[in-house]
């Protein structure tokens, strides 16, 4: 599944973040232009900065709701200054059935 999260830097310097997911167990996550997706996401002082991010996950995320087509996670995103976290919920889109 494709996302696109967007964050906004009000500060004077450079913002540096750190983005995970929870609720989606063993879910594995890749940002584009990242070669590492445990990289830092820097935005720019005073700005708002979109990065694509893709997360999969086995269909054992389902569990025994095999008749649902989607399950709700959250992303969390901490700024590595202060640790300041901000989630956002959204879902993850199995397969077409």
């Amino acid at each position: 599944n494709g996302y696109t999260l967007k964050i906004s830097n009000k500060q004077h310097e450079t913002g540096r973040y750190r983005l995970s997911v929870r609720g989606l167990k063993d879910a594995r996550i890749a940002v584009l232009g990242l070669a590492d997706a445990g990289a830092p996401l820097d935005v720019p002082s005073d700005s708002l900065r979109s990065f694509r991010v893709f997360v999969s996950a086995p269909q054992s995320v389902f569990g025994e709701h095999h008749d649902r087509d989607s399950v709700h996670f959250r992303f969390v995103v901490t700024d590595t200054a202060d640790g300041t976290t901000v989630r956002d919920e959204t879902s993850f889109r199995g397969p077409a059935r």
